[in-house]
């Protein structure tokens, strides 16, 4: 019987994206184009620009429909945020507890271990793949891969998207916690520099990071 997988997350889980600014687009689906190689049924669910609270609720409406479900961790931030312009629309997104918003770092991590647990109890076969965020720290007993260890690099679990995305919470953060950033920041330099990985268009994976992706999903789905 042919194996039907679920992909959710944000860009980082459609593929190797190109460099053409007014042609923005994926190259190669990655992680889903070596699963369909593979001969397994492939439905991608991954949202450019998404956060961990759309995937978290694509997964919950959809898990039932998958023998196993790949999940592209993103940016806890992200889920507080209604940035619509690649939408057109309301973005999904959730709303501050009633607590000091210089207390959004604990928040964040605090709903992110939320959803990584409750998807656990959904989904027995649910591989998490850190990518944006790691996933490794976070006790979950379905941890398959953090794209950070892949590659090499040292640094903060969290990371927080220098561009458009959650910039007031950024703000925050940087008050709060320079030296955190400094090495969220580290990392971004990284991946804009890190052609081997991470190019063409600098800030995605591209198909041979995807590759080493595909190859510890393919360990844990051949262990089933």
């Amino acid at each position: 019987m042919t194996l039907k997988i679920g992909i959710f997350g944000d860009s980082w889980g459609s593929g190797e994206w190109n460099h053409d600014i007014n042609d923005y687009r994926v190259l190669h689906r990655g992680v889903e184009q070596y699963l369909v190689d593979d001969g397994y049924t492939v439905e991608n669910y991954s949202i450019p620009a998404g956060s961990n609270h759309e995937s978290y609720l694509k997964i919950k409406e959809n898990h039932q429909a998958f023998d196993h479900i790949i999940w592209f961790t993103s940016e806890p931030s992200r889920d507080f945020q209604n940035w619509n312009y690649f939408y057109n629309k309301e973005k999904p997104h959730l709303e501050l507890p009633n607590r000091n918003h210089d207390d959004l770092d604990s928040i964040c991590k605090e709903n992110f271990q939320r959803q990584l647990t409750e998807t656990q109890s959904l989904c027995k076969n649910i591989m998490f793949v850190g990518g944006l965020t790691g996933a490794r720290a976070q006790s979950v007993v379905n941890f398959t891969a953090d794209v950070k260890d892949l590659v090499g690099y040292e640094g903060e679990e969290y990371y927080i998207h220098p561009g458009c995305f959650g910039e007031d919470a950024v703000e925050i953060v940087r008050k709060k916690y320079p030296n955190e950033v400094k090495n969220q920041e580290n990392f971004f330099n990284f991946i804009i520099h890190n052609k081997k990985w991470f190019w063409p268009d600098g800030i995605h994976p591209n198909r041979h990071l995807h590759k080493l992706i595909y190859d510890k999903i393919k360990t844990e789905l051949d262990g089933h």
